[in-house]
């Protein structure tokens, strides 16, 4: 919420995806009009693929919409070395956008 004018802004919304070795949490902030704002992760107990976690991996992500496949080699560039990393997360990401779709319209 803009406190100064009470005015929602978008949602944000946690979600868990399966990695190789154990949950990835990431959260998604997504905007009104059903694009991505920004994407963080906040939990991963991979072994291998840290980079998902940077900036540079997660900005890729910022104003996609539901429009977009989320495919890892397609429109999202993978971590060499961490395919089920990257893909895990790109999955979370989309399911995040199309859950907050189901729920709000």
């Amino acid at each position: 919420l803009n406190k100064k004018k009470s005015k929602l802004l978008g949602r944000t919304l946690f979600v868990r995806e399966k990695g190789k070795h154990g949950a990835i949490m990431i959260v998604v902030g997504i905007n009104l009009n059903g694009s991505i704002k920004n994407v963080a992760v906040c939990s991963y107990k991979e072994v291998r693929g840290k980079p998902v976690k940077s900036k540079m991996f997660l900005r890729q992500f910022k104003r996609k919409t539901l429009k977009n496949s989320f495919t890892v080699g397609k429109d999202v560039q993978g971590v060499t070395g961490a395919t089920i990393s990257s893909k895990a997360v790109t999955l979370g990401i989309k399911k995040a956008l199309a859950l907050i779709k189901t729920i709000y319209g």
